[in-house]
C-alpha cells in the first residue's frame, strides 16, 4: 500500500491484521523505515519463533534464519511498515515463500516486488464524519444522516481545508477534543496558527507519534539529499494550484526557474528523474496520460511554512514568471488549455498581492487570462485580474501612461458589468480627463472615452449629461473623420438609442437612417446593411405600438440573415430570438415557442450557454409558466440561473432575478418552502448589491430585525416579497426590470390572497414602471392578470380593449 505520509497506510495495515488474524497462524510486524530498524525487527522475530540463531550476536545470521523459516512455512502474514527503500527490503526476503507480505510505503514504483494499492485521502463526507467522531462531537455509532446540518457544514469545510488527510484530521480532532472548542473555532485558529498546529501532535494513544509537519519535513530533507533539483521542483509545485499542474508549463518556462531546476526541466531524461524522486516519497502524483502533476495542499502549506521570507519571494516570483510566459497566447480557441491554466493564474494573483510582485509580464498575464474569461462570458471573474494589472502598471509606468489607461478601461468595464457603478464612474471620468490632457480634445481616443462616458451615463439614467457627451462626440468625429466614416455612424446610433429610450422617435429615426446610408456605402454587401436597418426599424415601430409594421420588418430581417449566414449561424439565432420575443409580447405563444427553440439550439451549437441564449431561454420559460407547464419551465429557469451565475457571478441583479423567477415558479405550485429558500437567496444577493453601493439596510422599510421567516405561514412570503421589493428599489432604482418584476410578484401574491385593493395598487405600479422602460410594450401576462383582477372586482371596464392590449 503506497501513498503520502499521514494518509493512513499504517492504520489500514493494522486494521487488516486485526480483521483477518484468524486466517493466519502467525502475524509479524516489522519497522522498515531504516536498515537498523528492520534488522532489529527480524532479530525480535527470530526470538519470538524461538529459532536457535536468536541467541547469536551476529544479526545477519538471525535474519537468514528468519528468511529460511519464511521460506519453509505457510500461513503467516509479514507486515513491513514504512518500507520506502525497496532495494533494502529485498535483502530481508526469501526468494520464494508461501505466506503473505504486506508493505506500507511512500514509494510509487514497486519494481515487481508486489501489487501496488494506492491509498488516497478521505472523501469529503468520510473525512468529515471521521473528524466529528475523533473530536468527540458525535458518538462513534452516529451516521452521517443523523448529524446536525451545521456540524456537517463546518466539518466538510475543515475537511476540505485539510485536504482529507487522515493524520491532519486526527490532529485537528485531538485538539478540538482537548481544548473543548468547536470546529469553526479551530478553523479560525488554523488560519492564524497553521505552522504551530501542523507541528503539534496530541492524543493519548501514540498510534502515529509524528505530526503532519514533522512527517513531511523528514521526507523533504531526504529528497534534498538525493536530488536537489527535485526539491526545487517540489517548491515550485507548492506555489501553484494543487491539481492539474501542466508539465509543459514547467518545461516551456524552464529558463525562469533558477539555474539548477532550469537545467533539469529542459532535459526530458533529468526531468523524469526528478519526478521519480518525488514519486518515491508520494509527495506528488503524476497523470502520465494527460501530462499533469498534482500535490496535496498540506504538502504545499508545510513546504511554504518551512521557507524564510527571502526564499518565499524568490519562488513566488519564479512561479509568476513561469505562468506568465506559458499561458496560451493564441486566440483562445484551445479553451481546454486556457481553462487548465486558470487555477494557476488565480494563485499568481494571490502571490502578486502578498509578495508585491511587480513586472510588466505579470500584468500581461492577467490581461490575457481576463480576455479568455471574457470570451467564455465569465465576466465576474475578470475583476481581480484587472485590478492587479492596473496596480502593476501604475507602479511601473505611472497613472497617465497609455497602457495604464487601457488597464483603467478594462477595470471600468468589469465594474460596470458587475453593477459596481460607484467604482466604475470615477474611472470613466478619470480616463477622459487623462486623455484630454495627454492627447487633446481632437484625438480619436479622447472622443472614444467621451462616448464611453456617455454610454455609462445613459445606463445610469443621467440622460441630460449622456446627450451632451454624445452630441459633443458626434461633432468631433464628424470633424476628425468626416460625416460618412463608420466611427461617425457608431456615434449616430448611440445618440439614436438614447432618444429611443426617451421615446423621442422623431429624433431617433433620422439618425438611424443616416447611419444606414453610411454603412450601405461601406459594406461589402448592401443586404447586410438592410438587415441591420430592418431590425432597428422593427424595434422603433414595436415601441410605438405599430405591431403589424414591426412584424413585417422582423420577418424581412430574419429572411435576409438566413440567406446570408445560413440557418445555423448565431446571427440568424439573434433574429429568430428577436422575432420570438415580439410574438411573446403579443401573447402569440404558438408562434414564439418554435422560434425560441430554434434559437436555443443554434446557440448551443455555436456559442454554448451564454447570455444570448439565456434571453431566449427566459422567453420560453415565461411561456411555459403561463401555460402551467411547470416542470418544463423549472428546467429552463435552472439553466438560466446557471448561465447568470457563470456569466455575472453570484452577486448581480441578473442572478438575483433568476433566483426570484425560479422562486415564483415554486410559489405558483404552492411549494412555499422551496420558494422561501430561493427568495432568501435573492434577498441576500440584493443586500450585497446594496453594500457595494454603500447603502445601509436601515434605510429600507421593514427593517432587517423584523425579517424572520416562518415557513408555515403565508405571511412569511408576503414579508419576503415586501423586503425584496424594498431592497431592490434601493439597490437598483425605481425604474429597473428587477424592480418591476418584484412589483408584479407582490401584486400577484395579494391577488391570490384575495386582497384585491392591495393587488390593484401594485399592478398599477408595475404597469407604470414597465411603461417607463418599454412604452406600450408591457408584459402580456401582467396585463392578463390585471384584467382578471378587475373582472373579479366587478369593475366596469373595457375588457376587450385590455385583452387586445
Amino acid at each position: 500500500m503506497s501513498g503520502l505520509g499521514g494518509v493512513g497506510k499504517t492504520q489500514l495495515a493494522l486494521e487488516y491484521a486485526y480483521q483477518y488474524r484468524s486466517n493466519y497462524q502467525v502475524v509479524f510486524w516489522a519497522q522498515a523505515d531504516t536498515y537498523e530498524a528492520l534488522l532489529s525487527s527480524f532479530v525480535i522475530i527470530a526470538s519470538l519463533l524461538r529459532l536457535s540463531e536468536r541467541e547469536t550476536y551476529n544479526h545477519p545470521v538471525a535474519v537468514q534464519a528468519v528468511k529460511e523459516w519464511l521460506q519453509t512455512h505457510s500461513g503467516w502474514l509479514l507486515i513491513l511498515d514504512n518500507a520506502d527503500d525497496l532495494a533494502m527490503i529485498r535483502e530481508f526476503l526469501p526468494p520464494i515463500f508461501e505466506g503473505h507480505l504486506l508493505l506500507t510505503t511512500r514509494t510509487h514504483a514497486m519494481g515487481r516486488l508486489g501489487q501496488r494499492i494506492e491509498v488516497d485521502t478521505l472523501s469529503p463526507e468520510m473525512g468529515a464524519l471521521f473528524l466529528l467522531r475523533r473530536a468527540a462531537i458525535i458518538p462513534p455509532d452516529m451516521s452521517w444522516e443523523q448529524v446536525k446540518i451545521s456540524d456537517r457544514e463546518s466539518a466538510l469545510e475543515l475537511t476540505q481545508e485539510l485536504g482529507g488527510l487522515p493524520l491532519a484530521l486526527d490532529q485537528a480532532g485531538a485538539y478540538i477534543e482537548e481544548a473543548g472548542c468547536n470546529i469553526s473555532d479551530y478553523q479560525q485558529l488554523y488560519q492564524q496558527y497553521r505552522v504551530v498546529l501542523l507541528k503539534e501532535r496530541r492524543g493519548i494513544i501514540p498510534d502515529h507519534p509524528e505530526s503532519v509537519a514533522t512527517t513531511w519535513l523528514l521526507s523533504f530533507e531526504r529528497v534534498e539529499q538525493v536530488n536537489p533539483a527535485a526539491s526545487e521542483l517540489l517548491r515550485l509545485c507548492a506555489f501553484l494550484a494543487p491539481d492539474s499542474i501542466p508539465e509543459e508549463m514547467i518545461t516551456e518556462g524552464s529558463q525562469y526557474l533558477g539555474p539548477r531546476l532550469a537545467a533539469v526541466a529542459a532535459d526530458a531524461f533529468l526531468f523524469n528523474q526528478a519526478i521519480g524522486t518525488l514519486l518515491a516519497y508520494s509527495l506528488i502524483h503524476r497523470d502520465a496520460n494527460h501530462h499533469v502533476l498534482s500535490i496535496h495542499r498540506l504538502v504545499q502549506a508545510v513546504l511554504k511554512d518551512a521557507m524564510n521570507k527571502e526564499l518565499l519571494h524568490i519562488w513566488a516570483e519564479r512561479t509568476v514568471w513561469v505562468v506568465a510566459v506559458t499561458f496560451p497566447r493564441e486566440d483562445h480557441t484551445r479553451y481546454s488549455r486556457c481553462e487548465q491554466y486558470l487555477p494557476h493564474v488565480r494563485e499568481c494573483i494571490r502571490l502578486i498581492e502578498l509578495e508585491n510582485i511587480v513586472f510588466l509580464e505579470a500584468a500581461q498575464l492577467l490581461d490575457q487570462a481576463a480576455h479568455y474569461l471574457q470570451q467564455r462570458t465569465r465576466y465576474w471573474e475578470r475583476e481581480p485580474l484587472y485590478q492587479q494589472a492596473l496596480r502593476i502598471r501604475e507602479q511601473l509606468l505611472g497613472s497617465t501612461h497609455q497602457d495604464t489607461v487601457q488597464s483603467m478601461i478594462n477595470l471600468a468595464w468589469a465594474y460596470s458589468l458587475q453593477e459596481k457603478y460607484i467604482l466604475a464612474e470615477p474611472l470613466w471620468r478619470q480616463i477622459l480627463t487623462i486623455r484630454e490632457q495627454q492627447l487633446g480634445i481632437m484625438h480619436p481616443l479622447t472622443v472614444q472615452s467621451m462616448a464611453r462616458l456617455g454610454s455609462f451615463c445613459a445606463g445610469q439614467g443621467q440622460d441630460e449629461e449622456a446627450e451632451l457627451l454624445y452630441q459633443h462626440a458626434l461633432t468631433l468625429r464628424e470633424q476628425i473623420f468626416g460625416p460618412t466614416h463608420p466611427d461617425t455612424a457608431e456615434m449616430l446610433i448611440s445618440l439614436a438609442r438614447l432618444y429611443r429610450k426617451q421615446r423621442k422617435y422623431e429624433r431617433a429615426e433620422p439618425l438611424y437612417e443616416r447611419s444606414l446610408k453610411i454603412y450601405e456605402q461601406l459594406a461589402t454587401s448592401k443586404t447586410l446593411s438592410a438587415a441591420y436597418y430592418l431590425g432597428m426599424s422593427a424595434q422603433l415601430y414595436e415601441e410605438q405600438g405599430k405591431y403589424a409594421q414591426a412584424e413585417w420588418l422582423h420577418l424581412q430581417e430574419l429572411a435576409i440573415q438566413e440567406r446570408i449566414w445560413g440557418p445555423q449561424h448565431h446571427c440568424t439565432a439573434a433574429s429568430l430570438s428577436s422575432l420570438a420575443h415580439f410574438y411573446h409580447k403579443q401573447a402569440q405563444y404558438e408562434k414564439a415557442i418554435p422560434l425560441f427553440q430554434r434559437a436555443v439550439a443554434i446557440y448551443e451549437q455555436t456559442l454554448g450557454e451564454v447570455t444570448y441564449m439565456a434571453s431566449s431561454l427566459s422567453g420560453l420559460a415565461q411561456i411555459y409558466r403561463s401555460q402551467r407547464k411547470f416542470e418544463d419551465a423549472k428546467s429552463l429557469y435552472q439553466q438560466i440561473l446557471a448561465i447568470d451565475e457563470q456569466t455575472f457571478g453570484p452577486i448581480h441583479s441578473h442572478t438575483a432575478g433568476s433566483l426570484s423567477s425560479l422562486a415564483q415558479l415554486y410559489e405558483e405550485q404552492e411549494k412555499n418552502e422551496k420558494a422561501v429558500q430561493l427568495y432568501q437567496k435573492a434577498f441576500s444577493t440584493y443586500e450585497k448589491l446594496l453594500e457595494a453601493k454603500h447603502v445601509s439596510l436601515r434605510n429600507i422599510s421593514h427593517g432587517a430585525d423584523q425579517f424572520h421567516v416562518r415557513q408555515d405561514q403565508p405571511t412569511d412570503l408576503l414579508l419576503l416579497h415586501q423586503r425584496l421589493l424594498a431592497i431592490c428599489e434601493q439597490a437598483l432604482g425605481l425604474v429597473h426590470p428587477s424592480t418591476a418584476a418584484n412589483l408584479s410578484r407582490l401584486a400577484f401574491f395579494y391577488h391570490k390572497q384575495g386582497k384585491y385593493e392591495e393587488a390593484e395598487a401594485f399592478y398599477r405600479r408595475a404597469l407604470a414602471t414597465y411603461a417607463q422602460m418599454l412604452g406600450p410594450r408591457r408584459p402580456a401576462e401582467l396585463l392578463k392578470r390585471y384584467t382578471s383582477l378587475l373582472q373579479a372586482m366587478g369593475r366596469k371596464i373595457d375588457i376587450k380593449q385590455l385583452y387586445a392590449e
